[in-house]
């Protein structure tokens, strides 16, 4: 009820803020004088096509900085195909693009610190997106039921990984979560029925419930050396992986932590637990170490491994 409330108030949000909006080019802005910025907010007639955000607007001789992407914004803008945010941008609102079902392409700049909740729910059309490393957290159901994304990048510079974040991702085939990431919110990958391999790094220290479950996952590699509690399969409800990955996956921890994990709960509802990583697979744990360089075929220098072939300090490194 209170989730439903929420959403009713932010479709509403987009009819004020057009009272007193401004019309520059064919985007409307909300003008802050005092600061010289401008947000950009809904159009009363829908934002379609490919739209190019400028980084700066000017207004009755006045310059104003873009820096930010207004809630609700372009929310149900279904004829919405792509969109340019300019590095002048620092944050991206609540339900900024929520149902731009025909939404195929955004680049997020380095500028972006934050990405509001829900901001990409229900954009199916969309099918990649690569975070900047300035992001430090996904919020609440920031990419929910996004099903055609097949390929996300999550950043070092994130440390969570909020509520339903990518609820619904059915197009995901593997995920790799960096070695900044402490959390693992509720449902955060709930029905990702498309997981093939998922990696949690070392550095999460909680999982909530359900947040792997909707999947069945063959492989799940787990860096954790020092395990702790997660809901197992006596919970229909909370259980954080899918009673067919607790009992046909291939459970993949540290070697000589076999034992821990087969005394703690949930871990140890694993039918299937192993040392070390599956063979072809080799993982850098902590990508933040200076001493590690990561490029893929074309030379092109990356935040962390890829599925596919990368190359290592030098060597190369498969993953599956």
């Amino acid at each position: 009820m209170k989730k439903q409330l929420l959403l009713f108030v932010m479709m509403l949000l987009p009819m004020v803020a057009i009272a007193d909006a401004v019309e520059i080019d064919g985007i409307y802005y909300n003008l802050i004088t005092k600061t010289k910025a401008a947000e950009v907010t809904s159009s009363p007639n829908k934002y379609q096509g490919s739209i190019v955000i400028p980084e700066t607007v000017n207004y009755n001789d006045v310059t104003y900085s873009v820096t930010n992407i207004g809630d609700c914004a372009f929310q149900y803008c279904s004829g919405l195909t792509s969109i340019t945010i300019p590095n002048s941008v620092t944050s991206i609102g609540n339900y900024a693009f929520y149902g731009c079902s025909d939404f195929t392409s955004v680049t997020i700049p380095n500028s972006v610190t934050s990405i509001g909740e829900r901001a990409f729910q229900d954009c199916s059309g969309l099918t990649s997106i690569t975070i900047p490393n300035s992001v430090t957290s996904i919020e609440e159901g920031a990419f929910c039921n996004c099903s055609g994304l097949t390929s996300v990048t999550i950043p070092n510079s994130v440390t969570s990984i909020g509520d339903d974040a990518f609820n619904g991702c059915s197009g995901l085939t593997s995920v790799t979560i960096p070695n900044s990431v402490t959390s693992i919110g509720n449902y955060a990958f709930f029905g990702c029925s498309g997981l093939t391999s998922v990696t949690i790094p070392n550095s999460v220290t909680s999982i909530d419930s359900q947040a792997f479950d909707g999947c069945d996952i063959p492989t799940v590699i787990s860096l954790i050396e020092n395990p702790f509690a997660i809901d197992g399969k006596a919970s229909e409800y909370f259980r954080t992986f899918s009673l067919n990955t607790f009992n046909n996956a291939t459970l993949y921890v540290p070697s000589g932590t076999i034992g821990k994990y087969k005394a703690t709960e949930g871990w140890k509802d694993f039918v299937f637990i192993e040392e070390g990583v599956p063979a072809g697979i080799n993982v850098v744990k902590n990508t933040k170490n200076n001493n590690t360089t990561i490029y893929d075929l074309n030379g092109v220098r990356q935040d962390e491994l890829k599925r596919g072939i990368n190359i290592v300090n030098g060597k190369k490194v498969v993953v599956k």
